[in-house]
């Protein structure tokens, strides 16, 4: 049984959730309301399988609830549809009917749970109490995963620094070490040979100070949208990976028009550019050291208006058995210990919340992200 400090704090959390709620007898919906009002504050009420899908598409929801012999469109019809926008959300089917091919159909679609009518307080109770504590043991998992992720790309940028610092610091180590040994060995500096080692040393120290500041304003929390220019976007972050791609020897060919300008977030969309460049750099891992690694991006805007970004590598493409899922939170085709899965699922959540999509092809010997906004 649960105690009442737990049961208090798993309904604080229901009352953030927002369920869509689908039943075309009005009798039954009035009465199946007043008692998920016990456990939700924002539900959103459809009449039948199409104004479901329909309210399911303009909002998030983290619970649908549905009839499944309705008008217009059954409630299996209308969860398969919405299993194809997000196969996530949580389902829970009520239906008066006995037929077994319901229950099979739903079970297929993974539907979470069934409720049989007349609707019982106390069934309704149970499974969803069992149903909204999965929802939360799902977020937390996504929100230690997102956490995990952030952790993994403050240890790739500042391994990013190190690199980028190592050049400037090995040049002022030289100078120094020229200027030391002259001293100590009485050999006289000219005006010219010092002159040139101080300016060199400061043009160093500034290259340092400008890649500190670089990565400084890249960490930098920015909750305002504002109109940037694609090609500053994408430049700032291979100014910030450079020496990881050189490293790796992955040539970067980005071609695209100065004025060509997107409203985002900067830098959280940055992180975009971050996550396939390093994908891309973690396939390439796996394929023959002689290949020549060479990630193309093209951005231009097409006959709608909307700027079109094509990310093209020719690390090998992404295997058709997963290709479909790569966007989903935790999936990952490389090692559960060096990956936490949520790279593309959260560059696909930065990417809708800028009002844009993308999608995954293989194409030629490589793989091909294709990004609208």
């Amino acid at each position: 049984m649960m105690d009442i400090a737990k049961l208090n704090k798993l309904i604080h959390f229901s009352k953030t959730l927002k369920v869509l709620y689908v039943e075309d007898n009005k009798e039954a919906r009035e009465s199946t309301i007043l008692m998920l009002e016990n456990f939700f504050n924002d539900i959103v009420v459809a009449v039948d399988g199409k104004d479901g899908l329909e309210k399911f598409k303009q909002n998030d929801f983290h619970l649908v609830i549905s009839d499944i012999n309705m008008p217009n469109k059954s409630g299996i019809d209308m969860l398969r549809d919405i299993k194809l926008q997000n196969d996530e959300v949580f389902c829970l089917i009520i239906s008066a009917h006995n037929e077994s091919q319901y229950f099979i159909d739903a079970i297929e679609l993974g539907v979470d749970g069934f409720l049989l009518k007349p609707i019982k307080f106390d069934k309704v109770e149970a499974l969803l109490f069992k149903t909204i504590k999965r929802i939360q043991n799902d977020q937390e998992v996504k929100e230690l995963n997102e956490k995990q992720s952030k952790l993994a790309s403050l240890g790739e940028m500042m391994d990013a620094v190190a690199h980028q610092w190592t050049q400037p610091l090995s040049t002022i180590s030289i100078v120094s070490s020229y200027i030391v040994y002259q001293l100590e060995n009485n050999i006289e500096l000219s005006n010219n040979e010092i002159l040139s080692s101080n300016l060199e040393i400061l043009k160093q120290t500034g290259h340092a100070i400008e890649t500190l500041n670089s990565f400084r304003n890249f960490f930098r929390t920015d909750t305002k949208q504002k109109e940037v220019s694609v090609k500053y976007l994408i430049s700032s972050v291979v100014d910030l990976i450079k020496s990881t791609l050189m490293k790796e020897d992955i040539k970067l060919n980005l071609t695209c028009d100065e004025t060509i300008k997107i409203n985002v977030i900067e830098n959280e969309f940055k992180h975009v550019f971050i996550n396939l460049i390093n994908n891309s750099k973690d396939a390439y891992l796996s394929l023959d050291k002689g290949i020549k690694k060479v990630i193309n991006i093209d951005i231009f805007k097409n006959s709608d208006n909307k700027v079109v970004i094509n990310f093209k590598d020719n690390a090998g493409g992404i295997s058709n058995n997963v290709i479909n899922n790569i966007f989903q939170s935790n999936f990952t085709t490389k090692e559960k210990s060096k990956c936490t899965g949520i790279g593309l699922y959260i560059t696909k959540n930065i990417i809708e919340k800028a009002g844009g999509s993308i999608e995954v092809y293989n194409y030629n010997d490589g793989a091909y992200f294709k990004i609208l906004i």
